[in-house]
């Protein structure tokens, strides 16, 4: 697995697991007032200040409808509530509690929205988790797809255009600034193959396969070993029209990427 296919898969892991099933049971939260600490407002809750670590204790801040994390529980401040679920408390401590598990004498609609929130199932974060997670790894898939797509053009059409300037260079006129081909290319890289078009210009004859298939077939052979025959393939030649189509092939895409 790719490095980028490990951090999908990552992705997709961290959101489809439920981040905590107590979650689907009810939360009673506290109104943290001005002085609360959270060892405090544990103790009014649970009876251990220690219980704050816990997973069923947690603190959120109702105006960013957020869960505080754990390591800023040094900077609580007034407004914000303390959640617990009740039950989760009564399975794993037999602390007394010296206050109320819930009050209602500040922003009692915050407190019944934080709650809400707390409460959803895991089946609601975990579908909605999937589909992100889902969307992430289309969007990666695709992603990649055309960016090695688009570099594996690149590196095909440079070759396409050293083949072309190698199979020239013989042809050219001294202190003749006139080309002494016309060519295009072709870029396949679903099929590891570029298609080079070669024709001749300025009233020239060759290349051509009708009468001189042997010497271009010569010039395709030099070319190669120039450029690393090793890597590179012909398939069958052909004319279109003044074209001489010469098929290049990759003969494995890891050596594709040597190519330039």
């Amino acid at each position: 697995m790719t490095r980028g296919g490990r951090w999908v898969f990552v992705i997709m892991l961290a959101f489809t697991v439920s981040p905590e099933p107590v979650f689907a049971d009810r939360w009673a939260c506290y109104a943290i007032q001005a002085g609360d600490t959270a060892a405090q407002v544990a103790v009014h809750l649970t009876g251990k200040a220690e219980n704050r670590h816990r997973t069923w204790f947690q603190i959120a801040d109702p105006a960013g409808f957020r869960l505080v994390p754990k390591t800023h529980y040094d900077e609580i401040r007034p407004g914000w509530l303390a959640c617990i679920v009740p039950k989760s408390l009564t399975a794993t401590t037999s602390g007394s509690r010296s206050g109320p598990l819930a009050t209602t004498n500040r922003r009692p609609a915050a407190l019944s929205q934080i709650a809400d929130i707390l409460a959803v199932p895991p089946v609601r974060l975990g579908g909605l988790a999937l589909l992100i997670a889902a969307m992430l790894l289309m969007w990666y898939v695709v992603d990649q797809y055309w960016t090695d797509r688009h570099a594996a053009i690149g590196r095909m059409t440079r070759c396409g255009e050293a083949f072309i300037r190698e199979f020239e260079r013989p042809l050219i006129q001294p202190r003749s600034s006139e080309r002494a081909l016309q060519s295009q290319i072709r870029v396949q890289p679903d099929r590891a193959r570029v298609e080079v078009f070669l024709a001749p210009t300025g009233g020239r004859r060759y290349p051509n396969l009708a009468d001189h298939r042997q010497n271009v077939e010569y010039d395709i052979a030099r070319v190669l070993d120039v450029l690393g025959g090793q890597s590179l393939s012909t398939g069958p030649l052909h004319q279109q029209g003044p074209w001489v189509v010469i098929p290049l092939e990759f003969k494995s895409r890891q050596r594709q990427a040597g190519v330039t």
